[in-house]
């Protein structure tokens, strides 16, 4: 056995609760101005660039369209004519065409017409070649993540972005322990702190009154706190041995209460009719998970007990000695339990077949009875009724008949 294992640990002063707050709140708040002032700086870069680069990018457009004239008239398209007057009609139309700018159509097509032909060995100038385009959606994306990619690459934005992140971290290694409905408020107050400090003290801004206020009340909840937690931490300390049981006695009168309850359900437990006994141990099995365990046979005992009087007394006929266990007492209650069902199914099968048959038996005789009553007072002949025989009617005769 350990020798230091009945050795409680040392709780943690103040001083290390205030530290480690006010360690959160820096990394979670102080660099939170540091982030927004990079990235403000970092878009008015880009922004100026874009401007910067905006002249260059029409100085160029233009000089690109001079040159492109010049290269026309420098390299006409040629072609091979068929006859005489046919090359003196293309070389008018040609002469006509040549102070006319190509378009993008047409660039592609004299570039594919140059490349075809064989006679020049000249190459095909770069504005002759048709420009590849891109989507606009996959622009976008290369747009975006070069940007994130130079906003990263930046000191002044990444590195209060990683300690703002190791924030959390520090937060679960130094108060991360405690209980979180006390410890999340209190780091979440020294972030708002330290976020108004840093703003301040990077952006020189000027507090104003409410927000002020809003510190004098945030840092009066940290010191309530810090005074609470002090008077509870002395008092449990000063409090004598004796008076222990009772405030714990105090604390625990719930529990006390709900253990009341679970032990008068586990006394009046039974089974209910009809109930299987392997339903009625797990509901046995609940309410004995709030007392200390008892022996198996014992188990198996109190169990046989609370079991239904008819069922009770079919095991003992059948049993000299009872199981001593409570797995095997919960078997035999079942089997002899299906026996018993399966025995009072049959009796009401029979009981409700008798019942039908002396209903039908009945009402046969009945029947019986009104036709013997009928036929009572009625002629016959040889033991058959006489009929008339005008209507065929057995109430009357002929000599009656209407």
């Amino acid at each position: 056995m350990d020798p230091d294992a009945s050795v409680p640990a040392a709780e943690p002063s103040v001083f290390n609760y205030v530290l480690s707050f006010l360690l959160v709140g820096v990394a979670w708040g102080f660099t939170t101005p540091f982030i927004r002032r990079a990235a403000a700086d970092f878009n008015a870069r880009q922004e100026a660039a874009q401007k910067s680069q905006a002249p260059q990018t029409q100085a160029q457009s233009a000089q690109s369209a001079t040159e492109e004239q010049e290269l026309q008239e420098s390299h006409p398209p040629t072609s091979t004519a068929k006859n005489g007057d046919e090359g003196e009609d293309e070389e008018e139309e040609e002469s006509g065409e040549e102070d006319q700018p190509l378009t993008s159509n047409a660039r592609s097509t004299t570039a594919a017409a140059a490349a075809a032909a064989g006679g020049d060995s000249t190459r095909v100038p770069a504005w002759m070649k048709p420009k590849p385009t891109s989507s606009w959606l996959t622009t976008k994306i290369v747009t975006v993540f070069w940007t994130v990619v130079n906003l990263l690459r930046t000191p002044a934005y990444s590195i209060p972005l990683v300690i703002n992140l190791t924030g959390s971290i520090w937060f679960f290694l130094l108060v991360g322990k405690h209980e979180l409905s006390l410890t999340v408020p209190l780091a979440n107050s020294s972030a708002f702190l330290f976020t108004v400090l840093g703003e301040w003290y990077v952006e020189r801004k000027v507090i104003a009154k409410e927000t002020w206020l809003g510190m004098a009340l945030v840092l009066g909840g940290i010191g309530l706190w810090i005074v609470s937690y002090r008077i509870n931490l002395q008092t449990a300390l000063e409090m004598p041995e004796e008076k222990c049981p009772e405030a714990e006695d105090s604390w625990s009168i719930d529990e006390q209460r709900r253990d009341i309850d679970v032990m008068v359900k586990l006394r009046y437990a039974r089974q209910r009719p009809y109930q299987d006994p392997r339903d009625f141990d797990i509901y046995l099995n609940k309410l004995e998970r709030r007392f200390p365990q008892r022996g198996e046979k014992e188990r198996a005992l109190v169990f046989f007990v609370k079991l239904a009087p008819e069922l009770r007394l079919k095991i003992q006929l059948h049993y000299i000695d009872l199981p001593d266990t409570r797995a095997q007492m919960v078997t035999v209650a079942t089997y002899y339990h299906s026996l018993l069902h399966m025995r009072e199914s049959r009796r009401e099968r029979e009981e409700s077949r008798n019942r039908y048959s002396k209903r039908t038996r009945r009402n046969a005789d009945s029947h019986m009875k009104n036709r013997r009553s009928r036929n009572r007072n009625r002629p016959v002949k040889h033991g058959h009724p006489l009929k008339c025989y005008n209507c065929g009617s057995e109430e009357h005769l002929a000599d009656r008949c209407i």
